[in-house]
């Protein structure tokens, strides 16, 4: 049975939606840095920044997927200790690297860099883990999406890094 959820069109819509919001994080971060006046030696102020946005948004997925299931979304007894543990290394854990990267970084940096995150994830589960099967569709996905990048940053590679900066947007945490 098709759906709105399942239509070809609606997935391309949904997902560069997706997208687009993704790519105007660090450009915002960047902006909310300057409306709140945060320095960025100011980490105990990036990270309750931080955190108000993302107790922003997990009130607003709650509150949505409510809506969508007609009834109160509450998580079961068992599930609090999986989801602490989620929270703590996939939220906390690499946000606190992302957040502080990105106020030591300029917005369009930020963003082009984390942009490969998605393809480099990719690569890694294809080619060292072998979780996902490496097709020609998604090498050439990666391919374009990694010549997007270079486009998007002028057609040159050297986007200006420094650790404290760009070399922590990525940094896996498990």
């Amino acid at each position: 049975m098709k759906t709105i959820w399942t239509r070809p069109a609606s997935v391309f819509f949904l997902a560069f939606f997706c997208c687009a919001l993704w790519g105007s994080a660090a450009p915002f971060i960047k902006f909310g840095y300057t409306l709140f006046s945060i320095e960025t030696n100011a980490i105990d102020r990036i990270l309750m920044f931080a955190g108000f946005r993302f107790s922003l948004a997990g009130v607003f997925v709650i509150a949505i997927g409510s809506i969508v299931c007609r009834r109160p979304l509450v998580p079961r007894k068992e599930d609090w200790i999986p989801i602490g543990v989620l929270a703590f290394f996939q939220t906390a854990g690499q946000y606190f690297f992302y957040y502080i990267g990105v106020a030591h970084a300029s917005g369009v940096s930020a963003a082009l860099i984390t942009g490969t995150g998605a393809f480099i994830s990719l690569l890694v589960a294809a080619l060292i883990f072998r979780y996902e099967k490496m097709t020609v569709y998604k090498s050439v996905g990666c391919l374009l999406g990694f010549l997007g990048i270079w486009v998007l940053n002028g057609m040159r590679w050297d986007v200006g890094f420094a650790w404290l900066g760009e070399g922590l947007f990525n940094i896996p945490v498990f």
